[in-house]
């Protein structure tokens, strides 16, 4: 087993063996990560989409985990910086990264709440899976408007708790379910009640206030706008059962109502969100 195997082992044992799951799952998915740089072809045409200018641009990632995205990032053609609180994350990052010795991909130990970079230093700021993690928010929220530019753009992707899953354990979650009872249930369900400790509730308008509170502007939620075209064309839906719902709603005439609905209760399982930083 070479350095990057086993600091992906390492950092998937100390994060998500805390969700409970299988050791088969956990072994699927650290043979997964081993190549995760692979694995974001679709993340990274969409980035180009909303973002024209990537190329050129200098980017910092939240959470960077064990380096895939950063380093697709940097295949890509743009500068990336990734911060992560796991040594063994960064560890695995940095081995990672020798993989390519001509990228500018640069990986360090740290947290969203002290980022270690000057002011109006980033381009762009992403992160995946994180925001529901760090201690205060609205700290590392503050943190990523200091660093970046004037007119500065972010991308984030976030779990809405108002929908009935917890994408962490992988189980049917009651919406924004107190913690007292979510750690009985999780426990009841076999999962690990502890992981819930350091966990944010993230919604759609609680991400919002926050961001727009700061100091962000032009949010939207992409997400939200991908989920509901595909009520448009259902075979855009990933599952099968998702096809079949969307073709029926369809048919009778309802995919108005129904795009009108989930939008108004917020009823879809993830945030991913665009701004800016307002300029000068």
């Amino acid at each position: 087993m070479n350095k990057l195997e086993e600091a992906v082992q390492s950092y998937i044992h100390n994060f998500q063996g805390g969700t409970g799951r299988s050791t088969e799952i956990l072994d699927r998915k650290i043979k997964q990560k081993i190549f995760e740089e692979k694995l974001f072809d679709d993340l990274i045409e969409k980035l180009k989409k909303i973002f024209p200018g990537i190329n050129g641009y200098r980017i910092l990632e939240i959470g960077s985990g064990t380096g895939g995205l950063g380093i697709a990032l940097s295949l890509a053609g743009t500068k990336v910086f990734g911060i992560e609180p796991s040594y063994f994350g960064v560890t695995a990052s940095v081995e990672r990264a020798k993989r390519y010795p001509d990228l500018s991909a640069y990986f360090c130990v740290g947290k969203a709440e002290s980022l270690p970079f000057r002011n109006g230093f980033f381009d762009l700021i992403v992160s995946s899976a994180v925001l529901e993690h760090v201690g205060d928010i609205e700290e590392a929220i503050r943190e990523m408007h200091r660093v970046l530019k004037p007119d500065g753009k972010i991308y984030h992707e976030i779990p809405n708790y108002l929908f009935p899953v917890e994408p962490h354990y992988k189980m049917l979650w009651f919406p924004l379910m107190p913690k007292s009872l979510g750690r009985i249930y999780a426990k009841l369900r076999g999962k690990n009640p502890h992981f819930l400790n350091h966990l944010n509730y993230t919604t759609p308008s609680k991400v919002s206030y926050y961001f727009s509170n700061i100091g962000f502007s032009n949010l939207r939620n992409v997400y939200l706008d991908e989920f509901l075209n595909k009520f448009e064309d259902p075979d855009r839906f990933n599952r099968k059962y998702l096809q079949r719902i969307g073709r029926w709603i369809k048919l009778i005439g309802l995919e108005k109502s129904i795009q009108w609905l989930i939008k108004k209760i917020n009823f879809y399982p993830a945030i991913y969100l665009v701004g800016e930083k307002q300029g000068r």
